[in-house]
């Protein structure tokens, strides 16, 4: 395993846990409470500080993809806030909260895993040797935040009509 990672990377690693681990626990927390709110805070205040930690690492000395990620996650974190904290736009708000974050935090475990392909021996060894493992891995996470957001939308819009369901969004926020 090579861990060779400057104070930067550490620090960058560290944040990447504590994001991950906030953003699990509000996936399946329920959403709308206070703990919801305070995590979420939480969430975005760590996914900030890894998007701009990973802006400070250039391992190859020069601004590349992983840098463009990491504007575009920010955009993501930002502008989920923003729509969850001010209802706007007025109608869908919600819609783009859970779209945008579930996106963030996609680009945040999809890091994780391109990470642990360069830094794991073995998974290393897999992606030398030209095999798809990465490709399929990162195809398998994909399809599975698809289907979260979609299933978060659905579970929005049976809320809206009316259908009973656990609670989503609090009758104060509808």
């Amino acid at each position: 395993m090579s861990l060779d990672l400057s104070l930067i990377g550490w620090l960058h690693t560290l944040l990447s846990l504590l994001a991950i681990v906030f953003g699990a626990i509000n996936l399946g927390a329920r959403k709308g409470t206070a703990r919801h709110r305070r995590i979420g805070r939480l969430y975005v205040v760590a996914m900030l500080a890894v998007c701009v930690t990973s802006l400070l690492i250039y391992r190859y000395n020069r601004f590349f993809f992983p840098h463009v990620l990491a504007i575009v996650s920010m955009a993501c974190v930002l502008l989920a806030y923003c729509a969850s904290h001010f209802h706007r736009p007025r109608r869908g708000w919600i819609y783009y909260h859970l779209t945008l974050i579930t996106l963030s935090y996609y680009f945040l475990v999809s890091g994780g895993l391109n990470e642990a392909f360069v830094h794991i021996d073995v998974l290393r060894a897999l992606r030398d040797d030209g095999s798809t493992t990465q490709g399929t891995a990162n195809m398998v996470l994909l399809i599975l935040f698809l289907a979260l957001v979609g299933r978060s939308a659905f579970r929005v819009h049976r809320a809206k009509s009316g259908r009973p369901q656990r609670n989503i969004v609090p009758d104060s926020v509808r």
